[in-house]
């Protein structure tokens, strides 16, 4: 059934305080996602351990804490392995991969749930839950076009979205400088040995509640 008065008021704000921010958003997206496939090959394959979308969110976060720090109405927010970027107290944007008809997949946690339904609680109750993301193309390698999606009017229906602008080229030349993310604060680092080399494997959350992907 469709959203009250309520949680559609809260998406037009949202839409409104988001506009400004649509480049910088599109530039973190998009360094996150090269970040990733600057690592070599070898290095790529052994951070695996979940899946690549998840890796890739992980770089597109650490873009948007560099690149959004700092500035005004901007806060970031972690919840059991969810990260939000939350615009002016009005917007909460969560990072996902996106498919062909821009819907994220989401493991169903209670609290995926509550944000898939714009329903979240406490201090998150006033704001709109939004993803921002990417579709990429069939090989995974590059990506199509980057969309901020807010959530579904009625059953059905296709979300409404606003499609994100090409990256300026502050991406590639360095502007939003990023390094891989650090481990979220209950996480476990695995060590082993390689021909007398150490190589560490990915971070993973020690929850179950991870919402990464």
């Amino acid at each position: 059934m469709p959203f009250g008065p309520k949680i559609s008021f809260r998406i037009e704000t949202a839409n409104k305080h988001i506009q400004p921010h649509r480049q910088l958003l599109a530039d973190c997206i998009h360094e996150g996602f090269e970040e990733y496939f600057r690592l070599p090959e070898e290095q790529r394959m052994k951070l695996h351990a979940r899946s690549q979308a998840s890796d890739i969110r992980d770089f597109i976060v650490a873009a948007v804490k560099k690149g959004f720090d700092g500035l005004p109405g901007i806060e970031f927010v972690e919840r059991r392995g969810m990260f939000l970027l939350v615009i002016d107290k009005v917007a909460s944007i969560r990072f996902k991969k996106l498919d062909p008809r821009k819907r994220s997949r989401n493991a169903e946690t209670q609290q995926s749930l509550q944000f898939s339904s714009g329903e979240m609680h406490g201090y998150l109750e006033a704001t709109a839950c939004v993803d921002a993301g990417y579709i990429s193309d069939r090989f995974g390698k590059s990506i199509l076009s980057a969309h901020v999606v807010f959530p579904k009017h009625a059953a059905g229906e296709p979300p409404q979205s606003l499609e994100l602008p090409k990256p300026s080229r502050s991406t590639s030349s360095g502007v939003v400088p990023i390094a891989p993310p650090p481990p979220p604060a209950k996480t476990t680092v695995r060590v082993r040995k390689e021909g007398g080399t150490k190589v560490v494997l990915p971070f993973r959350s020690a929850g179950k509640n991870n919402e990464n992907a």
